[in-house]
């Protein structure tokens, strides 16, 4: 923070008996600002209790003054100065202020000569400044020719006289702008919306181009012949156009052949016997085909078979064992019979106290023979099973091939579909285009310009081979209109055609009314600035206002000229006032 700069207000106590016209007191809490920085002086203050800080700001830093206490003068140098203060009061305490008006300072520096001077000095005004609206001499003619010295340069300029003819001037040339302001009141002036452009007819130049890629084969006409509508201009060679028909029929026609067999396979699994219907009424087509659907068939038939031979294989399988587990269960029911006879037999013996007899051996024997058949029976359950779960798994397999092969077909037809609906739109561009090889004139005219002549040339597509002026129809000057001024016309404007080829202060002018005007603006239409997005206006010629033409002038499409739209009439004072408002409109907002 920068030192203190030393406060060029002047602080001198007063005491309780100095002369104040104003009684009144203003409170101020600490840190509550009482006056700011290059505030109009009003009163000054005479603080009565409390510390007052001067602050002034120096960029990003504060610069601190003096700290008054009770008794102290605020800001009586710049009432007297009638200047704006220089520094900021803010109240360090409690502070209470009496208003000081600027006759109490006044009539004080009247009786102090040095506070007059001292204030007088730091304020740098002249006792002139000082004086009572009452007063008409000076309070301290004693101290004039030193507080004169202070003086600055535009109050020495004041104490001399000016000049008579200056004198005179401001008034002069006062009444000159009010008379200015007079007539520009009462005068009018008419408002134009200009914009360039050429001459064009009611119906556009008309062209002729060729729809696809070819050969130039003769021309008919010549540039400059009237043509009728319908007449031959050209001959293209047809080629290109026929074999790019014939390709797209031959692909049209084997589709709808596959498209047929398709349909003929989708009744297999319901008539396998039967023959093969006819697909197409193209001999070779109808061959492929036919080929093409016995061995499909034969390739379906095959597939079905093995499925089928696999299925009667594990279901004869599964007879046999299903047969010999009833075998099975009948021999074990016999070896049970027989084993308890046995156990029988050897519980008697047993009983006889003959553990090691011939019974035993013998009921041994039947026990394992009865383990031996109840593992068969259990093998051969499982072996039922198993051939069940194959023979099923089989027949899955068979219906799952035949929804394969039919979803397939269902596949094809959907996307041979598709491709049908596009070789139809082509072969009816290619017959269309077949059709082009002449190529007419659309209407009657003259034949502007032709592009090519030279038979062999090479045709681009949509490339313009003849220009057609429109015959008998009216013409019309369309003209570029800029964005800014669209809002002022409207159709039905009347409007003043200067030609560029007829200076029209020689040759005069056309007149004409505002016919069209565009709903968007475009692009091109302006010569100055192509890049630019104008509006596109007609207007119809009415009339002819030429004198001392050439005699071989005729008004051609294509000239370029340049029309004046009357939108109205405009004061002239408006000129003077319009930029003023629009500055006053504008003023006064964040961007």
């Amino acid at each position: 923070m920068n030192a203190p700069q030393p406060v060029p207000t002047i602080i001198s106590p007063v005491d309780d008996h100095a002369d104040s016209r104003d009684t009144t007191l203003l409170e101020f809490a600490p840190g509550e600002l009482i006056y700011a920085l290059d505030s109009a002086p009003r009163e000054a203050y005479r603080i009565v209790s409390g510390r007052v800080a001067l602050m002034r700001p120096n960029g990003d830093e504060v610069e601190v003054g003096d700290s008054l206490g009770a008794g102290s003068l605020l800001a009586d140098s710049e009432l007297v100065a009638l200047s704006p203060r220089r520094y900021n009061a803010v109240a360090e305490t409690l502070t209470r202020l009496q208003i000081v008006d600027r006759d109490t300072i006044i009539a004080r520096m009247a009786e102090d000569a040095d506070y007059a001077r001292q204030l007088l000095e730091q304020a740098r005004i002249t006792p002139a400044a000082t004086a009572a609206p009452s007063a008409s001499t000076s309070l301290l003619p004693a101290a004039e020719p030193q507080i004169s010295a202070f003086n600055p340069d535009y109050l020495l300029l004041q104490q001399h006289e000016a000049p008579q003819l200056l004198r005179w001037t401001v008034p002069v040339l006062c009444a000159a702008l009010l008379s200015l302001i007079a007539w520009a009141a009462v005068a009018k002036t008419q408002t134009v919306i200009s914009g360039h452009g050429k001459l064009i007819t009611d119906v556009p130049t008309m062209v002729v181009q060729s729809f696809d890629q070819a050969l130039l084969k003769e021309v008919k006409v010549q540039e400059g012949e009237a043509v009728k509508q319908g007449q031959l201009l050209a001959l293209l060679d047809p080629s290109v156009a026929e074999a790019d028909q014939y390709s797209v029929r031959q692909q049209l026609t084997a589709a709808q052949a596959q498209m047929a067999r398709l349909g003929a396979e989708q009744q297999w699994q319901d008539h396998p016997d039967a023959d093969a219907p006819s697909f197409s009424s193209d001999a070779q087509e109808q061959a492929r085909q036919a080929t093409l659907y016995q061995v499909r068939q034969r390739q379906y038939q095959a597939s079905v078979d093995s499925y089928r031979n696999d299925i009667a294989a594990l279901d004869s399988q599964l007879q046999g064992q299903k047969q010999a587990l009833r075998d099975q269960q009948q021999q074990l029911k016999l070896t049970k019979e027989f084993t308890a006879l046995k156990q029988d037999q050897y519980q008697r013996e047993k009983e006889a106290y003959q553990r090691d007899g011939v019974y035993r051996l013998e009921y041994l024997k039947a026990a394992q023979s009865l383990t031996e058949v109840a593992k068969d029976t259990e093998a051969t359950r499982s072996a039922i099973q198993s051939s069940s779960k194959q023979l099923a798994a089989k027949q899955a397999q068979l219906q799952a091939f035949r929804a394969q092969w039919q979803a397939q077909n269902e596949s094809d037809m959907s996307d041979l579909q598709r491709q049908l609906t596009q070789l139809q739109a082509q072969l009816t561009k290619q017959d269309r285009n077949a059709g082009l090889v002449a190529l007419r004139a659309p209407a009657d005219g003259i034949v502007q310009s032709i592009a090519l002549q030279n038979p062999g040339a090479v045709i681009r597509p949509a490339e313009t081979l003849f220009e057609i002026v429109p015959d008998k129809v009216a013409q019309e000057f369309e003209v570029a209109i800029s964005p800014s001024d669209i809002g002022q016309i409207k159709v039905g404007d009347p409007a003043q055609i200067r030609l560029d080829t007829l200076p029209s202060v020689r040759h005069g002018i056309l007149t004409g009314t505002l016919t069209y005007l565009s709903a968007d603006s475009v692009k091109g239409n302006n010569r100055q600035t192509p890049e630019e997005a104008m509006y596109r206006a007609r207007i119809r010629i009415d009339g002819q206002k030429l004198f001392d033409v050439p005699p071989s002038f005729a008004l051609r499409p294509g000239m370029t000229a340049t029309a004046d739209i009357q939108v109205g009439e405009r004061r002239m004072i408006s000129y003077l006032f319009y930029p003023v408002a629009r500055a006053l409109h504008q003023s006064f907002r964040e961007p």
